[in-house]
């Protein structure tokens, strides 16, 4: 099928054909399905990753998919292009005290929790930022670099880039920067957010067709756990209604592997 619209968030998940578990390295896996919101239909997207068989998604960014290869090694996407930007790899600092093998081969799924982009206006210039670790530290690589924020003492669980909202529990909060304190929010009125892997994104409803307004569309982000247990990871999937306090399941199978990502252009 043709790429998907420039301007409606899709989430991107196994391909339809794959009817059971596949190892990663199997050429079938190039392939993706994505969901329409407008049409609340799957469709089926060929060589999606073609040229990158056996990489694992962490994360997704302004219309870029956050790659990892199979050595490790990061780098960006764009779904609608398919351009890619290298990004150096992670340095050893991060990985201590394992070696870069023993990441690539046990720990490359599970090892960042989250990655974005501030901004990518050229493969020369672009930031993006991790939370990885199971201390959940905060770095950011600035086109050539990689620099740690946190210190030991500190865990994070989110990264938000150009965006005015907190969700926490599916708890929405507003900064007001004159009184310098976090706001409750009881509304998003005819705004939608998009969470989960990818980054959290806050859009128009009018703009997002088929989607309904002060609504907040999530995907599973808990994907360290889908290797531990059938029943974990891979089912939380949905749109929750600020108004009416309540989720209502978008859920296609029982269990969905690797979980969908929402794709915003």
């Amino acid at each position: 099928m043709a790429s998907p619209s420039p301007s409606v968030p899709y989430a991107l998940l196994p391909s339809l054909q794959q009817t059971h578990l596949i190892d990663d390295d199997d050429p079938i896996t190039v392939d993706r399905s994505i969901f329409s919101l407008s049409e609340k239909k799957l469709y089926e997207w060929k060589n999606t990753l073609k040229g990158h068989v056996g990489e694992w998604c962490v994360g997704s960014s302004h219309g870029w998919i956050i790659l990892l290869d199979q050595n490790g090694v990061p780098l960006l996407l764009n779904s609608s292009s398919s351009t890619t930007i290298n990004i150096p790899p992670l340095p050893l600092s991060f990985l201590h005290p394992v070696t870069y093998s023993y990441f690539a081969e046990y720990l490359r799924k599970t090892f960042i929790v989250k990655a974005i982009l501030m901004c990518c206006s050229s493969p020369s210039s672009y930031i993006l930022a991790i939370i990885y670790g199971s201390n959940y530290k905060i770095a950011y690589c600035n086109s050539a670099t990689w620099v740690e924020l946190s210190d030991d003492k500190q865990s994070y669980c989110d990264i938000v880039f150009s965006n005015n909202y907190l969700t926490k529990y599916f708890s929405v909060y507003k900064l007001d920067i004159e009184d310098k304190r976090w706001k409750k929010m009881r509304f998003l009125h005819d705004k939608v957010l998009f969470l989960g892997v990818n980054e959290f994104v806050s859009m128009d409803a009018k703009a997002c067709l088929g989607c309904e307004a002060n609504s907040i569309y999530f995907t599973d982000d808990r994907w360290e756990e889908m290797t531990l247990d059938y029943m974990y990871g891979g089912h939380d999937w949905g749109v929750f209604n600020l108004e009416e306090k309540c989720v209502k399941s978008m859920q296609c199978a029982n269990r969905i592997d690797p979980p969908p990502i929402w794709i915003v252009p």
